[in-house]
């Protein structure tokens, strides 16, 4: 039953929802050797900043959990080309490296962390340097800083800065320091009996943490969780995809496991206007019909036009109508 306070709880249901979607955002991760190896999925180009290569990366049609952005730069060309010099609006010995936007699952090892570039914690790496984040998260960067008090949950070494999250994810805190030998994790929170205080700020790099905060108890928390989920879900459904050429439709094939056919359902007769035993890349698509089986149709007496099925004859007893069905008598 519906009451006078309806309306104001939709509000702020509403006003929660868009504040749970506005938290959901990149992460700075460090500041990277420019010559580091990075194990690339994609790279995406004409990206602006670190904050827009982060957010192309995870809007990519299978969303990255890292990126790494070096900014564009100019190098001297030592002969240009008398074609060059007539052609370009630069200094004739100049030449421009267009920025790098790099996307992957795969985080880098602890031992290319370098030092960037402001003393007051804040994420700023130098332009010969990656920038690198998480590409979504709950958790936001707060600062780097020389050390910290307080109590905290020890994780020990982790793969990467997302590896860290998905460990303090029930707390408000994460930390993260790189050292010569591992990226270690810690968690923590602003109240208790020991709540956790820091020291700095300080220049983010090895043997300095970098600290992030979130909501622990919010929705969002969880909802991040399931988002995590349903990305990971989808990501591994990708790997069962199957390819056929245009116009064809991947098609289960009836009584066999993980296999399919190629199958054009606009003009097949047994399988028209889709796949009559499912869809092998996608469950939610409806079946579709064997025009031969249909009531009324004798052999040879129907055809599949664009997905549909249209009965030209009829058995007996029975009467072609206009919608090219055959109706009983």
């Amino acid at each position: 039953m519906f009451s006078r306070l309806t309306p104001i709880i939709t509000v702020l249901v509403l006003l929660r929802f868009h504040q749970v979607q506005a938290d959901y955002s990149p992460a700075f991760a460090g500041c990277i050797n420019g010559g580091a190896v990075i194990d690339v999925d994609e790279t995406i180009d004409n990206q602006s900043d670190a904050n827009a290569c982060a957010r192309a990366c995870y809007a990519t049609e299978t969303p990255r959990i890292y990126s790494f952005f070096k900014a564009g730069y100019f190098i001297t060309d030592p002969e240009p080309t008398p074609r060059r010099r007539r052609d370009t609006n630069l200094d004739r010995r100049d030449q421009f490296v267009p920025p790098e936007c790099l996307c992957t699952d795969i985080p880098v090892s602890h031992e290319v962390y370098e030092y960037g570039t402001s003393s007051q914690g804040e994420g700023y790496c130098s332009s010969d340097q990656y920038t690198s984040y998480v590409t979504a998260s709950t958790f936001a960067f707060d600062d780097c800083y020389n050390s910290f008090d307080g109590d905290t949950d020890y994780k020990g070494a982790v793969a990467g800065v997302e590896g860290c999250f998905s460990l303090c994810k029930s707390d408000e805190r994460a930390i993260i320091e790189p050292i010569e030998s591992e990226l270690t994790c810690y968690c923590g929170n602003f109240v208790g009996d020991a709540p956790v205080t820091f020291s700095g700020p300080g220049t983010c790099g090895p043997s300095n943490f970098l600290v992030y905060s979130h909501d622990a108890n919010s929705a969002i928390s969880s909802g991040f969780v399931k988002r995590q989920l349903r990305e990971r879900l989808r990501i591994s459904s990708k790997k069962r995809r199957a390819t056929c050429p245009a116009p064809l439709t991947a098609c289960n094939v009836a009584g066999v496991l993980d296999a399919f056919e190629c199958i054009n359902v606009k003009e097949e007769l047994e399988s028209c206007g889709g796949c009559l035993s499912g869809d092998f890349n996608d469950v939610h698509t409806a079946p579709g019909v064997d025009c031969t089986a249909l009531p009324g149709i004798p052999r040879g007496g129907v055809t599949c036009t664009a997905g549909r099925c249209e009965a030209f004859a009829c058995k007996k007893g029975y009467q072609l109508a206009s919608n090219g069905t055959c109706l009983a008598l």
